[in-house]
Order: C-alpha cells, then structure tokens, then sequence
C-alpha cells in the first residue's frame, strides 16, 4: 500500500453528523432491490465505498469494478458533507485519467482501490465523532428493515383483503392473492426462502384471523338482533295494551342498536317477528286460561245442562 503526502485533517463531530446523514439520505429513498444490489462496504478493507464520477460528484455504487454499463445503477450523495468535499480533493490531487474513482473512508483515513493489489493511502484524519463504518452499517440494515416491513405489510394488507373476500364468495379474492405474491417476489424475494413461503403464513394466519373475526362480528350482530327482537316485542305489547309512547320508545331503541351495526333494514324484518311473536303469546295465554281448573269451573256451571 502507498501514502501520499497530504496535510493531516480534523474532522468535527458536526462533519461525521454531516457525512453519516449525506448518506443516511440515499439509504433511506432505496428500494429493497436497490439496497440489495448497493456495494457499500468491502471485504478486507475497513471504509465506506463512495465513488465520484466524471464531473467529481459523489453517488453510491452498485458494483466495486469499472462502472461503464448502463444497467448497473447509481445513487448520488446530494447533501453537502465535508468528510466527501476532502476525500474529493485528496484524490483529484492524484491527477489520474479518466477523472473520478472509488475510495473507502474509514475512521482513520481514506484509501484509494483500483484493485486488490494497488491501494494508496490518500490521507489521513483525526475523527471526533462516530466510528463511520460502524453507524452507517446501522443505518443500512435499518433501511433494508424497513423496506422488508414495508413488503411484509403491503402483502399482508392484500393478502387480508383477499381472504374476506375469499369467504364472502367473490372470484377476486385469487387475483388479489397473486398480486400480493407478485409483489412480495419482486420487492423483498429474500423472505421467500425457508420450509413455508411467507405469503403462505401470511395466507394462512390470514385466513384464520378473518375467520375468528367473523365469528366473533356474527356473535355480536346475533346478540344484538335478538335484543332488538326483544325490544320490537316490547313495543307491540306496549302498543297491544293501548301505550303507544312507550310502544315508540321500545322501537327507538331498537332502531339505534341496529344503526350501530350497520343493519337498520333488517327492522321491519324483527318487527314483523314481534308481531308474530305477540299473536302466539296471546294465542297461549287464551289457551292457558282456557284450560285453567277455575275457569274450567266457571264455564260448566255456566253450561252445567238443566
């Protein structure tokens, strides 16, 4: 490895602050793709890859060789960052042709790889803040987590949405499970490895969710018809006895629980129920106190033949 001679610097805890959010930047907008692909850091050297191109702007690289092809992305480092504004200079002094270059920076210098057996030591610095490799590794597999969430609740969100459509019947639900799929293939297909795919447990957890919730929403709709079939049956007592306000209140009541449901057209269904219910209730008791011993009484004394 050789050293060139330049001016030892000192970077501020504010400059690494600058540096590590530079690059926390792009980090941040990748796609789990793009962070895939991404070469940030390099086996057997101790720094961050960053390269700049022609015109010395500074982007994150997709590959460590010669990036001379059109389908291998870039990323730029937008923000300002004096850590990138030295490394610049210290390898424009090398004055080499065509301009641009990868270096690694690190906590303690900057070195230039054109490949494994040539690397030069660009600089040298004292370094106030963070150990650079350390926080920006943090941050890189914090991003990739969040665009592996972000897979996992898109899928999840999709793969919900099929299944309550699965069990009401509707033929959508398996377009919406091959979307969901789809999408977890081509945004996070690492989680398609191991025994059981994810979009299968995630199907699978699904299905059993959505049908505890209908079991659990159809209890409590059931409980709530029939007290309303009660509270109906309450107001047609009331009305049979000739208290029309209170037949009204019973009735109110009823309509406001099943607004609260969502099943206000299933009212006139209960009440015509009631209705039923109030004639076999009558119909009983003139049964009943027609076979009661004292009326049975009564009624043959009354026809008791002379």
């Amino acid at each position: 490895m050789t050293s060139t001679v330049v001016p030892h610097q000192r970077i501020s805890s504010d400059d690494v602050k600058a540096f590590c959010s530079a690059l926390e930047a792009v980090l941040r907008d990748l796609g789990y793709q793009d962070l895939k692909d991404l070469r940030l850091f390099r086996k057997g050297e101790d720094g961050i890859a960053v390269s700049f191109d022609p015109d010395w702007q500074p982007f994150l690289n997709s590959t460590f060789g010669w990036h001379n092809s059109p389908s291998k992305p870039r990323w730029p480092i937008v923000s300002k960052s004096r850590v990138l504004d030295v490394a610049r200079t210290w390898l424009m002094n090398l004055d080499e042709r065509p301009p641009g270059g990868r270096v690694f920076i690190s906590r303690e210098r900057v070195v230039r790889v054109r490949d494994r057996s040539q690397k030069s030591i660009l600089g040298t610095w004292g370094w106030d803040g963070d150990e650079p490799v350390a926080t920006i590794r943090r941050i890189f597999e914090s991003a990739v987590d969040a665009r592996v969430n972000e897979a996992r609740d898109a899928a999840r969100k999709a793969i919900v949405e099929a299944t309550l459509k699965k069990l009401h019947g509707d033929p959508a639900a398996e377009e919406l499970y091959a979307e969901a799929r789809e999408h977890l293939q081509r945004v996070a297909p690492d989680l398609w490895c191991g025994p059981k795919f994810f979009f299968d447990q995630l199907r699978d957890a699904a299905e059993a969710g959505a049908a505890a919730g209908e079991a659990v929403a159809g209890a409590r709709v059931a409980g709530v018809v029939r007290e309303c079939e009660g509270l109906c049956l309450l107001a047609r007592r009331a009305l049979h006895q000739g208290d029309r306000a209170a037949a009204d209140v019973w009735w109110a009541l009823a309509r406001a629980q099943l607004s609260l449901i969502g099943q206000d057209d299933q009212f006139e269904r209960i009440d015509a129920a009631a209705v039923s219910s109030l004639a076999s209730e009558l119909e009983e008791e003139q049964r009943s106190r027609r076979l009661s011993p004292i009326y049975i009484g009564l009624h043959r004394r009354v026809i008791k033949p002379r």
